[in-house]
């Protein structure tokens, strides 16, 4: 069911950024987005929510959400998040776009904004994405460690062929380029993010920006590619092949085997 707010009609002004969340049976982690949503003190935003027909009480929390930002929701089943991106999409209005899980919280009241502040400053319109540094929480809630590398070395990580540090939670995408492109490939369960980075990077002829480490955003070990590292991997080398790129060199090899190796140690310790 599309379910667009009252008020949407009405509401023609074009936000800065368009905040896409994608949601499935996530009664327990919603309320605390939308509540650290709501704590943010920039206002020029919009929400989208596609869910994947939860069959919880997550529904019923986005119905309860009384907000004027949100701008569309839409609850029916789809083939992943992926596909609940691709949907939103259509109906954003930003100049920048983020793409969201419903485990994922804003920090401090001002984590918005001050991101707000760094793309307006985004003058190249050659840029399509502008991405910052996230905290990743633990099982308990605690923060592990910081994803988002300065670009030299997402840089250095494409080159070889490897996963990058670049999380989707802390990238911000050119909102006329995203509407204007193919979607996410909705056949990839993890590296779906990563192919578009390459698409607009590599083949798109478009430009990237670091924006500093700001860990604006806090983001669960739900996330699939956190759990679910090898097939990350595996699909990254997928992602290269098919863009007719340079597949994994030594190098990617070697780092490769030895992160196993210290993984396989510190097992064998405890």
């Amino acid at each position: 069911m599309n379910t667009p707010p009252a008020n949407a009609a009405a509401d023609t002004a074009k936000p800065f950024i368009s905040i896409v969340l994608a949601t499935y049976n996530a009664e327990d982690c919603l309320p605390v987005f939308l509540e650290s949503l709501a704590h943010q003190r920039f206002n020029d935003y919009e929400l989208l929510i596609a869910d994947g027909n939860s069959s919880d009480a997550t529904t019923d929390i986005i119905k309860a959400h009384e907000s004027d930002h949100l701008h569309w929701f839409v609850s029916e089943t789809d083939s992943g998040i992926y596909s609940a991106w691709n949907k939103a999409t259509a109906h954003t209005r930003g100049e920048w776009i983020l793409y969201l899980g419903a485990d994922d919280t804003f920090g401090a009241s001002t984590a918005l904004s001050g991101i707000a502040d760094d793309l307006r400053e985004v003058s190249n319109a050659n840029i399509a994405l502008a991405y910052t540094s996230v905290t990743l929480l633990n099982a308990l809630g605690q923060e592990e460690r910081v994803l988002g590398a300065p670009f030299p070395e997402i840089e250095w990580q494409l080159n070889h062929g490897m996963p990058i540090d670049l999380p989707h939670s802390g990238m911000f995408h050119r909102g006329s380029v995203m509407r204007s492109t193919t979607g996410f490939n909705e056949s990839l369960k993890i590296a779906s993010d990563y192919e578009m980075i390459l698409r607009l990077i590599r083949l798109g002829g478009y430009q990237i920006k670091y924006l500093g480490d700001r860990r604006f955003l806090k983001k669960g070990t739900d996330g699939i590619s956190v759990r679910r590292a090898d097939v990350a991997v595996w699909e990254t080398m997928k992602v290269r092949q098919g863009l007719g790129l340079r597949g994994v060199t030594p190098v990617w090899i070697a780092v490769w085997i030895r992160a196993k190796l210290r993984r396989v140690f510190r097992i064998a310790l405890h």
